[in-house]
């Protein structure tokens, strides 16, 4: 079992940004991170590692689901455009996030689970997927 710490994850940019996610807490399975540099706590990004466990190990069809995701919220451009010219709070435009979910049989082996992530991780910087999510195109 890993203990919780900082987890460093580079973005996409041109020239890379570290986005460093502290531990906030863990509540049951799941594991919950946070980047608090945008400063208003409406706009933290957030990251949660879940690992849930099958009820019992005994029959076929027991697995174990290890899920990610990670949440970045996008707050909404303001001006100070009131006559006070005090600009207005922050609030939420909209929330960006991604999620895998890795579904791993209790009879499985460490290889197996070890090519999976290595294969989702493959999937995931495979040209033909970064055209999907950065340029919205299907396959054909």
């Amino acid at each position: 079992m890993a203990q919780i710490a900082n987890i460093v994850l580079n973005d996409g940019k041109a020239t890379p940004v570290a986005h460093t996610f502290t531990p906030q807490k863990i509540e049951g399975e799941t594991a919950f991170w946070e980047n608090s540099a945008p400063g208003v706590p409406l706009g933290f990004e957030g990251l949660q590692v879940t690992v849930k466990r099958p009820k019992t190990l005994s029959g076929n069809g027991q697995v174990y689901r290890v899920t990610a995701k990670v949440m970045l919220p996008t707050l909404e451009v303001t001006s100070p455009a009131t006559g006070t010219g005090i600009q207005p709070g922050p609030t939420l435009a909209y929330t960006t996030w991604g999620e895998v979910t890795l579904v791993l049989p209790a009879r499985g082996t460490a290889v197996d689970r070890k090519d999976l992530r290595t294969l989702m991780i493959g999937l995931l910087q495979n040209a033909i997927f970064v055209d999907a999510a950065d340029n919205l195109r299907n396959t054909y």
